[in-house]
């Protein structure tokens, strides 16, 4: 009995790492990327701004014509 299954075992253990493991070959060449967008083109030094985001507006900080510094809300 000891002698069947040491033979099974020997026998699965020798079918179980016959399988081919896939493999990878990198290839050398030339990235190609997109980037796809939307927009208006305006007269020089106009542009129309989106927000990214919906939600409602609770205060409105500035009016037309202000000067608005990088930084403030």
């Amino acid at each position: 009995m000891k002698i069947i299954l040491a033979c099974s075992c020997t026998v699965i253990m020798l079918v179980s790492c016959n399988a081919k493991q896939e493999k990878t070959k990198p290839v050398i060449g030339d990235i190609t990327a997109s980037v796809y967008a939307s927009g208006m083109i305006k007269a020089k030094n106009q542009y129309q701004v989106y927000a990214t985001v919906t939600g409602i507006i609770n205060d409105i900080l500035v009016t037309e014509n202000d000067v608005v510094d990088k930084g403030s809300p």
